[in-house]
């Protein structure tokens, strides 16, 4: 079953390709928003704790009402509170109640209340966006002068609805124009542990400032854990806490909230949490929020760029998969990949507290499922038209230049790597005779292979040809190719065409010659090195020896050249060697080859040498060409060279022994005279040896004061 899914490849990308728009369209577009919420509330639960033991809410509560009266009570009884908190040791109080307007009882009585803020100096009071739930223009509600200024801190309670009239989000940080304005429990938080404020979770607005003070800007973005359902924190009814008996001790070192939980108030807000339709009271949530800043708890919602590189390996991880499974597998595997998306998602939630959107990943690996399902299907019913033996032959050849053929010879098909080499299109091709095509010819001697591959077409029994050749298209481009070509039969076993798998071997060949080049010659002047000049030394030696003839050999060692080299630094040195090697290239003398050793060494090979003369004309013109001043690097630079000459037969029979008798006169001349030349004579050997002893006299006695020049 394997094999009936090869003719898809190629194609997973495109097919991934398609997946990921869809994904895009359906990230984009939110369509799928509300499954998203529903999965999270889900995964959510396992994000439930315990209550915060020093987290009290004092609860406004029908309890309180019926004991206090109707509401809104004095302000003098607010005070009453905040002084009992102060004497239970609070560690900070969020009042999370409005206080707007003036006192309507007494006037007095909001001195009253500023004085105990006051006195507990960590008392935080609420700031309400008042339109920001309704879109009307902005309306940013304050406490009184008084209250805000006795107040340790200010936060705002703004919340945000999602599209399903459920909150899951809170906003650290908002503001008319700019979000400055820190959450109501965020400011509480801040008197207890000031650094949260430095180093805030959440994902930023990319414009937290505005054009207008009159828009209101959100900013550090988190998704709220809930850490229990309405009434999960403590709760003390507000007429209780007031009552002369009961002990404020309690409160000891707690983050204590007040406010409204009754629900004739109107305060409450709709959670994922809150079931039974009953509400959450925005007091709760804030205790909720100050529970999730306090212990790094913050789920923030995964950037839009990683969002799109996690669902794209998880949607493209099966498309490439399902060509190369069977049908049961690619269920299997799209089953794996449904399960592992909502597992990275919960695990996401669960140990980073990063919130990634599963939905949109799912419904598209369904939907890549369904379609490959269906492709497979389409393709299989396809393939039952096709003979399974061209199909196998042609699927083998793929990776190369593929042409098939009918049992006429004539073309049928082309892959884009055979229409590179033949230099046309299938249509240009289709319906004539390879030879129309392209000529494949041996490429020693020029024999036309063509009739070779197509006598595949003649034998009656199932026979394959490879070749190795010159293929020539019609654009006369040439290319070295390797061709496989085997005969298509059907079912009788009858010869129904042909295919041919072409290999291009140009670039293949083309490195092999640049490497050979490269052991052979120098990289910096192109000339045969000391390996090539050894061969062709020993070639030359080879024709002179049956010819009769002569053959020089000169080392050239340029004169001065570490002055040369000081002066112009490596880069300069080496510019100056190169035009070294084209002045000497430039002595035209037949049979004449010039050579680079290393350094500042050449060696020149000459052949069919009549007679000493004409070496002495040779020297001659290689140091005349090194007179000329040298301009490198802007400078003038004039450089010698001493020439050492031996010759064939007469100093050395053998291509190291010239080469060397070549070296021992051109050490004579640099030691005597420089820019000359000298031919070998025997005497040059007693010469030699005269410097080794001195040589290792000067190691076995250093105070012998000679100096040896090169």
């Amino acid at each position: 079953m394997k094999s009936e899914l090869a003719g898809y490849k190629g194609r997973p990308l495109l097919f991934g390709l398609f997946l990921l728009a869809v994904c895009l369209l359906l990230t984009s577009t939110q369509a799928l928003k509300r499954w998203d919420f529903t999965l999270y509330d889900l995964f959510s639960n396992a994000l439930q704790r315990p209550a915060a033991d020093d987290i009290i809410i004092v609860a406004i509560d029908e309890h309180s009402m019926a004991a206090l009266g109707r509401w809104p009570w004095p302000r003098r009884l607010h005070a009453e509170l905040i002084d009992k908190l102060s004497r239970g040791g609070a560690k900070v109080v969020g009042l999370d109640i409005l206080f707007a307007e003036p006192s309507s009882d007494n006037p007095e009585d909001d001195a009253l209340l500023a004085a105990a803020i006051r006195r507990n100096g960590r008392v935080v009071l609420p700031l309400v966006n008042e339109s920001a739930r309704v879109g009307a223009p902005l309306k940013l509600t304050r406490p009184l002068p008084i209250l805000a200024q006795a107040a340790a801190g200010l936060g705002h309670v703004d919340v945000e609805l999602d599209s399903d009239g459920l909150v899951r989000h809170a906003f650290l940080k908002a503001g008319p124009g700019r979000a400055d304005l820190p959450a109501f429990s965020l400011e509480m938080l801040a008197l207890v542990a000031p650094a949260v404020s430095g180093n805030l979770p959440g994902l930023r607005n990319p414009n937290p400032a505005a054009a207008s003070s009159e828009s209101w800007v959100r900013d550090y973005k988190i998704l709220v854990p809930f850490a229990g359902p309405p009434g999960h924190f403590r709760q003390i009814s507000y007429a209780d806490f007031l009552a002369p008996s009961f002990n404020p001790a309690v409160v000891k070192d707690a983050y204590v909230f007040v406010g409204v939980t009754a629900l004739g108030l109107g305060d409450g807000l709709p959670t994922p949490v809150s079931g039974n339709s009953v509400p959450m009271p925005g007091v709760e949530l804030n205790a909720t929020l100050l529970d999730t800043l306090r212990n790094n708890l913050a789920i923030l919602p995964m950037a839009m760029f990683m969002q799109l590189i996690v669902s794209g390996a998880l949607i493209l991880a099966p498309g490439f998969l399902y060509p190369r499974l069977r049908a049961r597998e690619s269920l299997i595997v799209a089953v794996f990949f449904l399960i592992l998306t909502l597992l990275i998602s919960f695990l996401l939630l669960r140990l980073s507290h990063l919130w990634y959107p599963p939905v949109t990943v799912l419904v598209t690996i369904v939907l890549g499922y369904l379609l490959w399902t269906w492709r497979r299907l389409e393709w299989t019913v396809n393939a039952l038209a096709r003979e399974k033996k061209q199909a196998l032959v042609t699927l083998h050849s793929i990776g190369d230049g593929v042409v098939s053929t009918d049992c006429s010879g004539l073309v049928q098909y082309m892959n884009p790597k055979a229409e590179q080499l033949a230099g046309c299109s299938t249509a240009q091709a289709f319906g004539r005779p390879l030879r129309e095509i392209f000529i494949l010819a041996d490429e020693r001697h020029g024999r036309d292979l063509t009739p070779v591959i197509e006598h595949c077409l003649g034998e009656k029994q199932s026979s394959s040809i490879q070749v190795e050749g010159l293929l020539t298209n019609r654009e006369g481009q040439q290319f070295t190719v390797h061709v496989s070509a085997g005969a298509i039969r059907d079912e009788q076993d009858n010869s129904v065409g042909l295919v041919l798998g072409i290999r291009d071997l140009t670039e293949t060949r083309f490195m092999e010659q640049q490497l050979a080049f490269q052991m052979t010659h120098d990289a910096l002047t192109g000339l045969p090195n000391r390996t090539l000049l050894k061969d062709r030394l020993g070639q030359a030696i080879v024709r002179s020896r049956r010819n009769a003839l002569q053959l020089a050999v000169f080392y050239v060692d340029l004169d001065y050249f570490k002055k040369a080299n000081d002066l112009l630094g490596h880069t300069g040195a080496d510019r100056l060697l190169q035009e070294t090697a084209l002045r000497l290239q430039a002595v035209d003398h037949r049979g004449m080859t010039v050579t680079r050793l290393g350094a500042d060494e050449f060696v020149v090979l000459l052949e069919d040498v009549d007679d000493a003369s004409q070496v002495g004309l040779v020297a001659k013109d290689m140091l005349s060409s090194l007179q000329a001043p040298f301009v490198v690097q802007e400078q003038k630079v004039q450089l010698s060279a001493s020439i050492g000459v031996s010759l064939f037969p007469k100093d050395g029979d053998q291509v190291e022994q010239l080469i060397k008798s070549a070296d021992i006169a051109m050490c004579q001349v640099k030691e005597s005279r420089r820019n000359d030349f000298q031919l070998f004579s025997s005497e040059m050997h007693d010469w030699i040896q005269e410097r080794l002893d001195l040589e290792k006299q000067l190691q076995d006695d250093p105070h012998i004061g000679v100096e040896l020049g090169h």
